[in-house]
């Protein structure tokens, strides 16, 4: 069973000479199934997907020139530490409260980056690594995250909810209806359905 990643947590910030490492664990039976390479760039965020047959990792790195940090995801296969795929982009990833999702089928993830101001909104496929689309760029937190099981429609919120194409990053709808700022969202299991929560 590949429940969960145990790990470190460590600072946003990298000092030269600092290592980082995931250890994936069989939580039923007490060891370590697989430990991925071995990393100077901070520990940022990581998600199963669905099954639990794959690892999304993401780090963000200031070596080299501080004025040009760098963010890299990498999708691992669980049972082996294989890696599938990886991008890279340019600018600083923050751990706290950046968020990622995968779809039902765990053939794409949705991310919120915490860049600071912005935040980007991206899908991407995991196979190939490869960018699918980018959403709206927000100027504050998302609360509300999340991909149909297919992979098909995406839902972003804020006080507002709104409801987009996964594939051309176009907005289909917008939901609006909370008075503050809604906190989660999710898909029912047929794609149908959408529910959010606030703090309305």
């Amino acid at each position: 069973a590949f429940e969960s990643p145990y790990t470190n947590v460590p600072s946003a910030q990298v000092y030269e000479g600092l290592r980082f490492l995931w250890t994936i664990w069989d939580v039923n039976e007490g060891r370590p199934i697989a430990k991925l390479p071995e990393s100077e760039t901070a520990l940022v965020f990581a998600a199963f997907s669905p099954d639990g047959a794959v690892l999304f990792t993401w780090t963000t790195s200031f070596t080299g020139s501080p004025l040009q940090p760098h963010s890299r995801g990498a999708f691992w296969e669980t049972g082996t530490g294989r890696q599938l795929s990886a991008f890279s982009l340019q600018g600083r990833t923050d751990r706290l409260r950046s968020k990622a999702t995968f779809s039902g089928d765990g053939k794409r993830l949705l991310t919120a980056r915490n860049t600071s101001p912005e935040w980007p909104v991206e899908i991407w496929d995991v196979q190939s690594g490869r960018l699918v689309t980018s959403l709206l760029k927000y100027d504050g937190e998302l609360g509300g995250l999340a991909l149909s099981p297919d992979g098909s429609l995406a839902v972003t919120a804020d006080r507002v909810v709104r409801v987009w194409d996964a594939t051309k990053g176009t907005e289909l709808s917008s939901l609006a209806g909370h008075t503050d700022r809604v906190v989660c969202a999710t898909f029912s299991p047929d794609g149908r359905w959408v529910a959010t929560g606030s703090r309305d």
